[in-house]
């Protein structure tokens, strides 16, 4: 099975080219750049429709899979045009070539906790979606443009993926090297992911093409000073550096719970608890 992997230069689409072909030898990989070239890689700028159309053609892919578009949510409340021309429009872009194309593709498109309103938390993938942010709004359109033209493909909702690469856990474990004290908040609860586990998820639906439409899939529910507290533990730091805070919602855009539960068709594939959380499984 040959895999585009669009986004392959983010963290999560590292990830993927890396983790993938070792899951499962039968999955060939390929990724998409802009800006900065990869090795075996296919140039694409997504926001140009035929180039888009040319990476697909290139590639003679089974399936794709979109993780491309911005992904800071404060940006896009500054800045909604970027949204559209980022997340929107490539999108769409990208369902009507495959809509109308001989060879059909299927798409796997990465999607987010933040199509949920983010109030009481533990969302099922059949909750009603409520997005109250432009970033979460992007993805509610994707969703349903997916759901119309392609139902036979997969929006995979997903949560703060945890990579010693990038992000977050990269700046903490930072932090923690360095020895400073870091403040984490304990009244907003979120689902953080380790990469190899949504890995092995993502390789379980390519090989499984009955697993259609939107579906979730997350780490264990936790706050955010729970969790440095655990990662101290897992990666070999003092827990008491972590101190608790508390987050004003009326100035922020973290929500007061944003967990997810993963669909019952991924559960095999999903950690049970913040143990996951380990260095081989988040680098």
């Amino acid at each position: 099975m040959r895999v585009l992997i669009v986004g392959a230069s983010g963290m999560i689409g590292r990830h993927l080219l890396r983790d993938l072909p070792v899951i499962d030898p039968a999955i060939d990989v390929i990724g998409t750049y802009n800006s900065h070239p990869m090795p075996q890689g296919i140039a694409m700028d997504i926001t140009d429709i035929d180039s888009i159309s040319r990476g697909i053609a290139e590639s003679r892919a089974d399936a794709i899979l979109w993780l491309a578009g911005s992904k800071d949510v404060a940006a896009l409340e500054r800045a909604p045009d970027l949204s559209v021309n980022l997340n929107d429009r490539p999108i769409a872009n990208l369902i009507s070539l495959l809509s109308t194309s001989s060879k059909r593709s299927r798409l796997i498109y990465i999607s987010s906790d933040y199509v949920f309103p983010g109030q009481q938390g533990r969302y099922r993938d059949c909750d009603s979606l409520a997005p109250d942010t432009v970033y979460g709004r992007s993805k509610q359109r994707a969703e349903q443009l997916i759901g119309e033209a392609l139902p036979e493909s997969t929006a995979l909702r997903t949560s703060a993926v945890m990579s010693s690469q990038g992000g977050f856990l990269a700046w903490l474990t930072s932090e923690l090297q360095s020895g400073n004290a870091v403040t984490l908040f304990d009244n907003t609860a979120f689902s953080p992911t380790p990469p190899l586990y949504l890995s092995r998820a993502i390789a379980g639906l390519l090989r499984d093409e009955s697993l259609s439409g939107p579906l979730n899939f997350a780490g264990p529910r936790t706050t955010r000073y729970a969790f440095g507290r655990r990662v101290c533990e897992m990666f070999g730091f003092s827990p008491t550096l972590i101190q608790p805070a508390q987050v004003d919602f009326a100035k922020s855009l973290l929500k007061p719970d944003l967990s997810l539960l993963t669909s019952d068709s991924l559960l095999a594939y999903a950690p049970s608890s913040l143990d996951a959380f380990a260095p081989e499984t988040c680098s």
